[in-house]
C-alpha cells in the first residue's frame, strides 16, 4: 500500500498539523487537543499560536519526551510579577496622561494578568530625586522615641501611591511585597542612609530600643498603606542585607541580629493587626545570603530559622537571582528555611548591555524554570517600567553604574508607547500556564538553568482542571517535543525554535489508548518526492507487517 500526502507552498502549518493527525490513531477519540502560544527570543513574534497534534497513542516517540503528571503536586504557586519602585511609578505618572495610564496597567494587571508586585519601604537606588533625594519615613527621628512620632509616608504620596492604587482598581487580589533599602541613619553605625560611604559598612546597630522603633516603623508603614486601600500581602526584613552598597541605600546585618528583630517584628505586626502580612528574610542573592562581614556575620537565613523563637515567627525566604546559574542554588535555600516554609523569588534584572538571549537565560531558564522547579512559590522581578534607552542607560535612577533594564519600556514623548522586553514575555508566558492558585505538577526534567541547551520546562496543575506547561528552547537549533499526558499515556508533538517561549494548555485528553502491545513501525520503503506544477508530493510504501500503533500508514 502507498501512501500519497501533498502540501503546496500555501499550505499552513494549522493544516500540515491536521493532515498528520489524520495518520494517528484513535484521531476520532481525541477532543481536546492542547493550545500553545510563542514568543521568538528576537521577539519578532510576541505570542502567537503554535499548532500542535492532537493526543493520540504512539509507540514511537520522536524529539525530547517531555512525561507531564498533574495528578502529582508540589508547591503552592502565588503569582508572578514585577516592581512598582518610585522611578517606575513616576514614569508612568509623569509621561501618561490617564487614559493611557489606565491602559497600560490594564494590559500589565489584566489581560497579561501580572499578580504580584514588589514594592519599597522608603527609597530604593531606582528614583527620579537624584542620589541626595533618598529617604526613609523618620530621617528625624530622635533614636529614642520608640512610637517614631515623626513618621511619614508624604513622599509616597507623590507618585507611588496613586498608581498602585490604580494597578489594585484592575487586580484588586495584586500582592505587594514590600522592602526597605535602610532603616533610619540614627540605626546604622556610620548615621548614613547609604550602605557604605566613604568605603566604611554601615552596620545595623542591634539595640533593644532600635528593634523596638523600627518594629513600630514596620505596623506604621503597613497603617498607612492600608489606611490609603494599599493592603500589603508580605514584607522582607532588608533588601539585601549581606551587601553595602557606595552609592545607594543599604544596611548590613548578621544573622543573629535579623533573628532578634524578627522576634520584636512579628509580635508588634500581630498586635497592630497585621497578622496575615507574611514576613520573609534574606532578600539577597542565594550565594551572598552568609553575610558581607565573612563568616563572622553569621547567615541572614539559616540563622533565623535555627534560633527557637525567630524559626516559627518567620514565614519563609527571599531570593534574588544575581550571579546565579539556577541549577540547585534555589534548592539550597529552601534547605536553609525549613522545607515546609515557603521561598520567593524578590528581585531580578539584566545588567549590562546584553542580548535578548542573556536576559531570557537568566530570567527564565534560571529565575523561573530553575527556581520554581527547586520549590520557589513566587515570582517577582524589578523595575516594571523605565524609560527607553538613552545615552547607554534606561532611566530614572540615582546611582551612575551599568546598564539596568527594566521588563518594559514607556516612551516620554507624549504617546506612551509600552515595549515589553525578554523577560516581560517569560513572565506572560508563565502567568498563561501557571493560573491562580495553581501548584506545580511532575514534569521531566530535561534540564535546568542557562547552561543547559535542552527544551527546559515547568509544568502546573491548574484549579480549573487544566494542565499546563511552560517550554524554553535554549538551544541554538529547532527542538522537536513529545508531550506525554502521564494519566492517559496519550502524546502531543511540536517543535520549538531556538530560542522560542511556548505555553501549553490542555484539559485532560479524552480518548481511550491503545490496549496490547505496540510496537515499532518497520522501515519506510520506496520513499520518493516530486513536485508537479507547484505541488510537491512525497509518497512511501507502508510496512507489510502488522502495525497496531498505526504509524505505517493507513
Amino acid at each position: 500500500m502507498t501512501n500519497v500526502r501533498s502540501f503546496d507552498s500555501n499550505t499552513s502549518a494549522a493544516d500540515a498539523i491536521d493532515s498528520l493527525n489524520m495518520l494517528l490513531p484513535g484521531r476520532g477519540l481525541m477532543k481536546n487537543a492542547p493550545t500553545a502560544e510563542r514568543t521568538a527570543v528576537d521577539l519578532s513574534v510576541l505570542s502567537a499560536p503554535v499548532a500542535m497534534t492532537d493526543f493520540a497513542p504512539v509507540s514511537a516517540i520522536p524529539g525530547a519526551a517531555i512525561y507531564v503528571d498533574a495528578t502529582e503536586t508540589y508547591q503552592q504557586m502565588f503569582g508572578a510579577g514585577a516592581s512598582l519602585t518610585e522611578s517606575s511609578c513616576y514614569v508612568l505618572q509623569k509621561f501618561c496622561t490617564p487614559e493611557q495610564r489606565k491602559a497600560i496597567l490594564t494590559e500589565v494587571f489584566g489581560k497579561d494578568g501580572f499578580s504580584t508586585c514588589r514594592i519599597c519601604i522608603g527609597a530604593s537606588d531606582f528614583t527620579h530625586r537624584g542620589p541626595t533625594g533618598y529617604y526613609t519615613y523618620a530621617d528625624d527621628w530622635d533614636g529614642v522615641d520608640v512610637t517614631m512620632p515623626t513618621f511619614t509616608i508624604q513622599k509616597d504620596l507623590e507618585y507611588i501611591i496613586p498608581t498602585l492604587r490604580e494597578a489594585l482598581a484592575i487586580n484588586p487580589k495584586l500582592k505587594f511585597i514590600a522592602s526597605p533599602w535602610t532603616p533610619p541613619a540614627i540605626m546604622k553605625s556610620t548615621k548614613s542612609l547609604l550602605g557604605r560611604p566613604d568605603g566604611v559598612t554601615s552596620m545595623f546597630v542591634g539595640n533593644t530600643t532600635n528593634y523596638t522603633a523600627y518594629a513600630n516603623y514596620f505596623a506604621k508603614f503597613l497603617k498607612a498603606y492600608a489606611e490609603l486601600g494599599v493592603p500589603v500581602w508580605a514584607v522582607t526584613t532588608q533588601n539585601e542585607a549581606g551587601y553595602g552598597p557606595p552609592s545607594y541605600p543599604g544596611c548590613v546585618w548578621t544573622g543573629p541580629q535579623m533573628a532578634a528583630f524578627v522576634n520584636i517584628l512579628k509580635p508588634a505586626l500581630n498586635a497592630a493587626n497585621f497578622a496575615y502580612v507574611r514576613v520573609l528574610v534574606g532578600d539577597h542573592n542565594w550565594h551572598n545570603l552568609s553575610g558581607y562581614t565573612g563568616a563572622a556575620g553569621g547567615h541572614l537565613v539559616r540563622d533565623v530559622f535555627a534560633e527557637a523563637l525567630a524559626g516559627d515567627w518567620v514565614d519563609g525566604a527571599a531570593v534574588h537571582g544575581y550571579s546565579t546559574s539556577g541549577k540547585n542554588e534555589f534548592e539550597q535555600v529552601r534547605s536553609w528555611s525549613r522545607n515546609a516554609k515557603e521561598t520567593h523569588f524578590t528581585e531580578m534584572c539584566l545588567v549590562g548591555a546584553l542580548s535578548n538571549k542573556a536576559s531570557l537565560q537568566q530570567h527564565l531558564a534560571n529565575a523561573i524554570i530553575g527556581g520554581i522547579r527547586a520549590g520557589q512559590n513566587s515570582v517577582t522581578f524589578w523595575n516594571l517600567f523605565l524609560q527607553p534607552l538613552s545615552g547607554g542607560r534606561y532611566q530614572p535612577f540615582a546611582p551612575s553604574y551599568a546598564q539596568v533594564a527594566p521588563c518594559a519600556t514607556i516612551s516620554t514623548d507624549g504617546n506612551a508607547t509600552m515595549v515589553k522586553r525578554p523577560e516581560y514575555m517569560a513572565l506572560v508566558h508563565l502567568l498563561k500556564v501557571m493560573k491562580p492558585g495553581a501548584r506545580r505538577c511532575y514534569s521531566t526534567t530535561m534540564g535546568v538553568g542557562e547552561a543547559s541547551l535542552e527544551v527546559q520546562n515547568v509544568a502546573f496543575a491548574n484549579r480549573d482542571g487544566t494542565t499546563g506547561v511552560l517550554l524554553y528552547n535554549n538551544a541554538d537549533t529547532a527542538k522537536s517535543v513529545s508531550l506525554i499526558d502521564g494519566p492517559s499515556g496519550l502524546v502531543s508533538f511540536l517543535t520549538l525554535a531556538a530560542g522560542d517561549i511556548v505555553s501549553v494548555n490542555y484539559t485532560a485528553p479524552k480518548g481511550v489508548p491503545a490496549t496490547g502491545a505496540l510496537t515499532a513501525p518497520g522501515p519506510v520503503t520506496g520513499l520518493a518526492g516530486v513536485s508537479v506544477n507547484g505541488v510537491n508530493i512525497i509518497s512511501w510504501t507502508a510496512p507489510s507487517a502488522p502495525d497496531a500503533s498505526g504509524l505505517g500508514g493507513i
